[in-house]
């Protein structure tokens, strides 16, 4: 759940309990979703804009309860900081914007070339 700190990664996401053919892949999984944040915050800062469409479906999300209202409420406190704030929050690396951006509210901002570019950039494309 969501929380209000600015905490960086907390050691419990660290591999030495994680299996070890899966050792460094929540790492990879938390730099790629980063990466890719930092990209939508780049369109942002392009086309503020956007920043209402992602409202729109934040509000869309409370209504049909469709994604946990703790990550709808603070995704919406999120977005009605200035665009500055939101961009700089967007790629983060604090516990609370990973655990936001398992749940974004910016799904096709990114094209599907920008979104492969980004996942080879990253050693995670497939």
């Amino acid at each position: 759940m969501p929380n209000d700190g600015q905490q960086s990664i907390p050691a419990w996401y660290s591999d030495a309990q994680t299996p070890m053919h899966l050792q460094g892949s929540h790492a990879r999984a938390m730099e790629r979703s980063r990466a890719l944040h930092v990209a939508v915050a780049a369109c942002i800062e392009a086309d503020p804009s956007l920043i209402g469409t992602a409202k729109a479906r934040v509000t869309q999300w409370l209504r049909d309860g469709s994604t946990p209202k703790a990550y709808a409420l603070a995704w919406l406190e999120l977005l009605d900081h200035p665009p500055a704030v939101l961009v700089e929050q967007l790629g983060a690396r604090t516990e609370r914007m990973h655990e936001l951006r398992q749940v974004s509210p910016f799904a096709g901002v990114l094209s599907p070339q920008e979104r492969w570019r980004i996942h080879k950039e990253a050693g995670t494309a497939e």
